[in-house]
């Protein structure tokens, strides 16, 4: 855990799956392990970043900004509230934020949910840490690939704008995605940034009380990922 514990000052946001470590732990002892994580990055100053991405606002096109509606699991709530993280606005990929640098990842424009202003853009160009809670590291597929997407203009996405309302506010809202073309059988693959990433040492892989965890720069992601799609437009894709 040399790496977890180096952890300082630093922008972190963390990724989970916990569909094995909950069938072999139990929620109550799963949920006190990454209690202790979540506790040792707010001791360590470092600014937190949940994912409380509600995929919902796509068909029902309305929000009431419920902790319930989103779609990434019951850890990103629970935590959320126990710690009293704040929310971006945007209605789809929006997320939980707490730390020194809260106020800052707050105020971003997020003119699409995956460009430079966007809260994925900005902590992956800047050189954020990715921490995964339970994910295979050699498979697993970071959103950052999306921003590269994004910035490259890859053939096979457009932005597509999805428009709706806050209920309780009455607030209008919308989202612009630079989603997959429909006639598009293009599915995304990162492995080939994880496989270089991985052959370079940048990919931290460890385990806290038996679960597995996984660090890495977002900026290497990223720089990776541009590369490879500046030679080749379909090189993030299977």
């Amino acid at each position: 855990m040399k790496y977890f514990y180096k952890l300082k000052n630093s922008n972190v946001i963390i990724f989970s799956d916990l569909f094995e470590i909950l069938l072999k732990y139990g929620e109550k002892k799963v949920l006190m392990y990454i209690d202790l994580i979540i506790k040792k990055l707010i001791k360590n100053k470092n600014t937190i970043i949940l994912p409380a991405f509600n995929f919902d606002f796509t068909e029902t096109h309305k929000v009431s900004n419920n902790i319930n509606e989103i779609q990434t699991g019951f850890l990103n709530k629970y935590f959320s509230i126990k710690y009293n993280f704040k929310r971006t606005k945007k209605p789809i990929y929006n997320y939980f934020v707490k730390g020194p640098n809260s106020k800052k990842i707050l105020s971003l424009e997020q003119n699409t949910s995956f460009g430079k202003d966007s809260v994925i853009g900005n902590l992956s160009i800047n050189g954020s840490i990715g921490l995964g809670i339970g994910i295979n590291p050699k498979t697993f597929s970071w959103v950052t690939l999306h921003v590269c997407e994004e910035i490259e203009k890859v053939p096979y996405r457009y932005f597509k704008t999805f428009y709706g309302i806050n209920i309780k506010s009455k607030e209008k809202l919308s989202e612009t995605i630079f989603v997959r073309k429909k006639n598009s059988y293009r599915l995304n693959d990162g492995k080939k940034i994880l496989k270089i990433l991985h052959n370079k040492n940048k990919i931290h892989s460890d385990k806290f009380k038996n679960i597995d965890i996984t660090l890495l720069n977002l900026n290497d992601f990223y720089k990776v990922g541009i590369k490879l799609l500046k030679k080749n437009k379909y090189a993030l894709t299977k």
